[in-house]
């Protein structure tokens, strides 16, 4: 049985004069790009396909563009992260920083302003926390670049 082909995203035309939106269907066709070259099983590749049908069926170039492409964008992100393990690049980082925050960072906070009895430093602890955060996000991105989990995309 054939395993089936990702979709090609082609150049688009009419979008030379909307350079936000120009910028976002490159980095789609740099995503897809991306996947093309990786070993993928056919059931992801199918949902890929789908979403990459739904951004080439968009003739016009207005809002609505732009949120389909979002759209599909963070669907295919979303299936490969649940099925696969494959994230982009720093996306833990950028996950684990608000988590660093919350979990760590404002109990730090309260802790050590209660014990010097200045309220103020709650903000010291919220910046602890990032740091954590940022440091658990980047050992697990590196450890999902040395698994071959990670994209060679930066969202």
């Amino acid at each position: 049985m054939n395993t089936p082909n990702i979709l090609a995203v082609p150049d688009r035309e009419d979008l030379g004069g909307k350079k936000r939106l120009s910028k976002k269907y490159k980095r789609f066709q740099e995503l897809i790009n991306d996947l093309r070259n990786k070993k993928l099983p056919a059931e992801t590749i199918d949902s890929i396909n789908k979403n990459i049908e739904l951004v080439n069926a968009c003739s016009n170039v207005d809002k609505a563009f732009g949120k389909t492409l979002r759209k599909c964008q963070s669907a295919i992100l979303n299936v490969l992260e649940k099925e696969l393990k494959m994230v982009p690049k720093n996306h833990y980082q950028t996950k684990w920083m608000g988590m660093g925050m919350v979990m760590f960072g404002i109990p730090i906070g309260i802790a050590l302003s209660a014990g010097i009895d200045n309220y103020g430093m709650i903000g010291a602890g919220i910046a602890i926390g990032i740091g954590i955060g940022v440091a658990v996000g980047m050992d697990m991105d590196r450890k999902a670049k040395d698994e071959g989990r990670q994209l060679n995309f930066l969202l």
